[in-house]
């Protein structure tokens, strides 16, 4: 690296890193020192920035090699981007609207016409979606709010 290039330290450990791009286009820590064992490289691209190329473990490299600090770091794992847990589905399934006790459904209610569930309108009798009266003639649409 250049003294264009600084080192700070860690955030967990007390070693110096260097702040690099991947070829992939994210931020990765390389340790300050190069390594005989290392297997990252870096060049810098036409505006200076320089960017990382990780390559497999034991890949015969010339020149200067790093360490992702990733690797080196006792505490990388705090710093480490987490899976996101799944959100929940907007709409439940069928076969869990289903199996809910009808108390714990309160927007749900009962069919007028087949007597299944379905959601309780605002106002009039509950009516699924095969139920309901046909339209009048012209009437393709209706606004409800």
């Amino acid at each position: 690296m250049t003294a264009a290039v600084r080192a700070v330290p860690c955030r967990s450990c007390p070693a110096l890193v260097y702040w690099v791009i991947t070829t992939s286009g994210k931020r990765m820590p390389i340790d300050a020192e190069p390594t005989a064992d290392g297997n990252v490289t870096v060049q810098r691209d036409e505006t200076g920035t320089p960017i990382a190329t990780v390559h497999a473990v034991g890949t015969p490299l010339e020149g200067p090699r790093w360490t992702s600090h990733f690797a080196t770091c006792a505490r990388a794992a705090d710093h480490r981007k987490r899976d996101q847990p799944a959100q929940p589905a907007a709409v439940p399934p069928a076969a869990a609207l289903e199996a809910a006790p009808a108390e714990r459904r309160p927007d749900w209610a009962p069919c007028a016409g087949c007597g299944h569930q379905t959601l309780n309108p605002r106002h009039g009798q509950p009516r699924c979606p095969g139920c309901q009266d046909p339209l009048p003639a012209g009437i393709t649409r209706v606004e409800t709010r």
